[in-house]
């Protein structure tokens, strides 16, 4: 899987998560929920460790044709800060489209207890 996570920033990465159409996206199996997890995982680790290059490897190919790796990591430094912090985070439920897209809702939380959500939508 190749995260699409950062780059279709205005629609997935919002700070408001909008609730999708239920008869559009279904639970996915495990399989697909622990590669979904799995990808975003290692680019949120890989972000943290100051591993841009590394980050931009994981993102999708459409993002990568899009942004230089520099641009890429000016972008998250800019205007996605919580993503790249040291804010403690959780995974939502991993749903997809039983075609091609998988979705996943993660909420980032600061020492005050902050809350921001961003939705991953990766490409299977």
């Amino acid at each position: 899987m190749r995260a699409l996570a950062f780059g279709l920033l205005a629609i997935c990465m919002a700070t408001v998560v909008l609730a999708e159409p239920a008869a559009e996206w279904r639970l996915s199996p495990k399989a697909t929920r622990d590669a979904v997890r799995g990808t975003v995982e290692a680019q949120i680790a890989a972000l943290r460790a100051g591993k841009f290059a590394e980050a931009y490897e994981l993102a999708a190919s459409g993002i990568r044709r899009q942004f230089t790796p520099a641009v890429f990591a000016a972008m998250l430094k800019r205007g996605y800060p919580p993503i790249v912090a040291d804010w403690r985070f959780e995974a939502g439920t991993v749903r997809d489209d039983r075609e091609r897209h998988a979705q996943v809702v993660y909420t980032f939380i600061d020492a005050r207890e902050t809350e921001r959500r961003y939705r991953y939508t990766l490409v299977m």
